[in-house]
């Protein structure tokens, strides 16, 4: 089991702990901070900071997931794909299948594109229109 601790860093005093039965890769907040995406061995949960409930479990995630500028979406990588997950709906926009070496991906500033690499050397920067919801290869 392993446990993120949270705590007040006005007064640095913990003011809580969210239990996790799998190993933590990544931790997010979205940008309002009212909500922590906790990425373990297997899924990813949304955690509701301040009551401290997890709103949200996504099964067979792995390792990552980020938001959007904006918070109204969240991408993760589940098995061989990347989704695209609208948080307000509760309903997934796009996939994109991925390679097995995908690395995390990240969000433009203005949420229009999302990016990841690869943990293979020499594979392109792969680049996702999500205007158009397009992949595009880059070098």
């Amino acid at each position: 089991m392993a446990d993120v601790k949270l705590w007040n860093m006005e007064s640095g005093k913990e003011i809580g702990t969210l239990e996790h039965r799998y190993s933590i890769h990544t931790l997010c907040f979205s940008p309002d901070g009212k909500t922590l995406a906790v990425a373990d061995d297997g899924r990813v949960v949304l955690w509701d900071v301040r009551s401290q409930v997890a709103t949200t479990t996504f099964e067979d995630a792995s390792n990552w997931a980020t938001f959007s500028p904006d918070g109204s979406l969240i991408a993760m990588r589940q098995r061989k794909t990347i989704t695209l997950h609208d948080i307000k709906s509760g309903k997934d926009i796009d996939r994109q299948e991925v390679e097995t070496h995908a690395s995390q991906a990240f969000f433009s500033p203005n949420g229009k594109w999302l990016a990841w690499g690869s943990t293979t050397q020499g594979e392109p920067i792969r680049l996702w229109d999500l205007t158009r919801l397009k992949p595009v290869v880059s070098r």
